[in-house]
């Protein structure tokens, strides 16, 4: 292992890490021991998610906060374009269209929420002066894209 993924590894808040590591076993093992119709299959469910987070988790990890924010404009303009699609493509599952199909189900905003701070942060970030009325608009317009998109999608 390099020294740098060692010194990335070793800012990790390790304590809410095993806390919410620790949650999220609890949760599944409490839907486990609910048993009742169909409990196994949520349960190992679960657990495939906790894994597969698990797996993005590290990469993730990885990726230096200046670069994220560096690119937050390309991920926001990419999952905007995703929200769009979910309009005319998404399946409706329970008699929401939310999700793109793409080998599993994807909530485009979701992911959206994080890259929108990681965005505002970019533009608040950069501007050493007082905020103008035009900088304010422009992030209310970055929020406003978003939630209008996402109430278009049926309840």
């Amino acid at each position: 292992m390099s020294t740098e993924i060692r010194k990335t590894l070793a800012r990790v808040d390790r304590p809410t890490f095993i806390l919410a590591l620790l949650l999220s076993v609890t949760g599944i093992l409490t839907i486990a021991s609910a048993g009742g119709e169909g409990a196994e299959e949520l349960w190992r469910g679960q657990a495939k998610f906790l894994m597969l987070g698990l797996a993005a988790l590290g990469p993730i990890i990885l990726v230096p906060y200046p670069r994220l924010i560096r690119h937050a404009w390309l991920l926001y303009a990419g999952l905007i374009a995703c929200l769009v699609a979910v309009l005319w493509v998404g399946p409706v599952l329970n008699g929401s269209q939310r999700w793109l199909r793409v080998g599993f189900n994807f909530q485009p905003s979701e992911p959206l929420k994080v890259v929108l701070v990681l965005l505002l942060a970019r533009q608040f970030r950069f501007v050493r002066t007082e905020r103008s009325l035009l900088q304010w608009g422009r992030a209310l317009f970055l929020i406003a894209l978003p939630v209008v998109l996402v109430a278009r999608q049926p309840d």
